[in-house]
């Protein structure tokens, strides 16, 4: 996904753009259907909300 954001976003030359997510919370299986179960401690989402819609930190005038 980080390629295909970089491409749509900042074309060929531009800054690499990430979604943030480098890897899986568990591995898959190595049979099928590889799925395995559910993640046994997702993130709150109250809290992960919380944190993207937090206000942006005033700046500081430099004197």
């Amino acid at each position: 996904m980080d390629t295909l954001y970089t491409l749509l976003v900042g074309g060929v030359g531009g800054p690499r753009i990430s979604d943030g997510v480098d890897q899986a919370t568990r591995p898959a299986t190595h049979e099928f259907p590889y799925l395995v179960a559910p993640n046994p401690n997702p993130p709150d989402l109250m809290t992960v909300m919380t944190a993207l819609l937090a206000p942006p930190e005033p700046e500081v005038e430099a004197a």
